[in-house]
């Protein structure tokens, strides 16, 4: 008899259909936007910032729940893996002229 995996155990947690942590830091800069200038524009300037925050953190959720982590991994390893070729990089190995051997291009 095998036992059932429910979703609640390995789905994400998402808010508002977006990553739970940055929806709700989002929120808190868009919040504070808003406090900040203690007027209607800086009211209106955070609750704008808070709903194009939520958009595209609502798209990027949908795309992969965990593009967060890939994100920050992408942005860690950036140095070790970079996309250029060492200083001294002499090219690919190709045969040599009659198929035997190796020489450099």
């Amino acid at each position: 008899m095998r036992a059932p995996i429910r979703r609640s155990l390995h789905r994400q947690a998402l808010v508002l259909g977006g990553d739970r942590e940055l929806v709700m830091f989002s929120a808190l800069g868009a919040f504070l936007t808003a406090l900040g200038g203690f007027s209607l524009i800086s009211a209106l300037c955070g609750l704008v910032f808070w709903l194009i925050a939520l958009y595209w953190l609502r798209k990027w959720a949908k795309k992969d729940p965990l593009m967060r982590h890939v994100w920050l991994r992408h942005i860690k390893q950036q140095d070790s893996y970079s996309a250029k070729t060492p200083l001294f990089h002499r090219g690919p190995v190709q045969a040599g002229p009659w198929g035997r051997g190796w020489s450099r291009a």
